[in-house]
């Protein structure tokens, strides 16, 4: 590191530090480009999923057979008993739980 000074008679200012000096670095490191990739890291496999259950909105809808009286059967969800079972749909309004089968009550709603 040099450090520079004013003069004589002149007025002082701040010394002025220059950080290159006049030697050439000796701690350099040579690295050769190679036209290889490098190799792939490995990682960890992921953790296995969990099957996680979500169920559709209308199996978390109470039972509601509408207003209207053209009465069908259908199938509801039954949270308390994680089953489908049947009731008198009026044939309007109502809810999204309805189904007009019960395969597909059970393969919609029900956890296994």
């Amino acid at each position: 590191m040099t450090v520079a000074s004013g003069g004589r008679g002149e007025k002082q200012q701040p010394p002025v530090i220059s950080m290159v000096g006049p030697q050439t670095p000796t701690n350099w490191m040579y690295v050769p480009k190679t036209t290889q990739p490098p190799p792939p890291r490995t990682q960890p496999p992921p953790p296995p999923l969990t099957e996680i259950f979500v169920p559709v909105v209308g199996c978390r809808q109470p039972l509601d057979p509408g207003p209207c009286r053209q009465y069908v059967v259908r199938w509801y969800y039954d949270p308390e008993a994680n089953a489908c079972a049947q009731f008198w749909y009026g044939g309007c309004q109502g809810n999204e739980n309805q189904f007009e089968l019960e395969a597909r009550c059970r393969s919609t709603c029900v956890r296994t």
